[in-house]
């Protein structure tokens, strides 16, 4: 299913599930503030880079530095007059009215969307967009957006003929990037400027690709 309706007990359970599985970035917009110990203890293991976009703090922890104590690695942005709540991985967009609040998550009634696949894949470009003016108008660095592009189609070619032990000198290289291609396509879509100049049913080797995207086609595409 591309896209669930979550309640608050769901919302919470996708959340630590995004801290904890999600292993490159995660992207975080909750206004207020309050981040329980079990919310923290995640945030801390997380392999993934992560960022926080906040407006203010709330409960105990009412000091950025209390945060940076105890997570000394993650990126915290204060952006004033901010009131978005969503919650972004690789693959994974979680709209909602939840804060990232241990109050809200305890006590409040929340509800909130979870996108994954094609959906995820139509909203995500519109949404990074969103992101970036907000950034510009705050002198935010908009370069951090650029973790959720982190693979190209070549790094997944490469990863997919290592994976078939083969070696790309061996084969016809324009043969084997078509069929490669020509399975990419099939399951996504691609604009135009994705594809190589002289023939548009072969992917650019630079077009860019998520991490959902990469994990697929190396589970499934199988070059001969």
């Amino acid at each position: 299913m591309d896209i669930e309706l979550l309640n608050t007990t769901e919302l919470n359970s996708e959340l630590e599930n995004m801290f904890r599985k999600e292993k490159h970035f995660i992207l975080i917009l909750s206004p207020y503030l309050d981040l329980s110990d079990k919310i923290k203890a995640l945030l801390s293991k997380s392999p993934a880079e992560i960022v926080i976009l906040y407006r203010e703090l709330k409960g105990k922890n009412e000091k950025i530095e209390n945060y940076k104590v105890v997570l000394p690695n993650r990126q915290f942005l204060c952006v004033p007059n901010f009131h978005a709540k969503a919650y972004i991985a690789n693959g994974t967009l979680i709209i909602t009215s939840l804060n990232l609040y241990e109050n809200s998550q305890i006590n409040n009634f929340e509800l909130g969307i979870i996108l994954k696949g094609s959906l995820y894949e139509k909203t995500i470009g519109k949404l990074l967009e969103e992101i970036k003016n907000l950034f510009i108008k705050h002198n935010i660095d908009v370069n951090i957006l650029d973790r959720f592009f982190l693979l190209t189609v070549n790094d997944l070619f490469m990863a997919i003929l290592e994976k078939g032990n083969k070696k790309e000198k061996d084969y016809p290289d324009a043969e084997l990037l078509k069929e490669f291609s020509k399975q990419m396509m099939k399951k996504y879509k691609f604009e135009r400027k994705d594809c190589w100049n002289h023939d548009e049913n072969i992917l650019q080797r630079s077009a860019k690709i998520t991490q959902s995207m990469y994990e697929w086609a190396l589970e499934n595409i199988i070059l001969e």
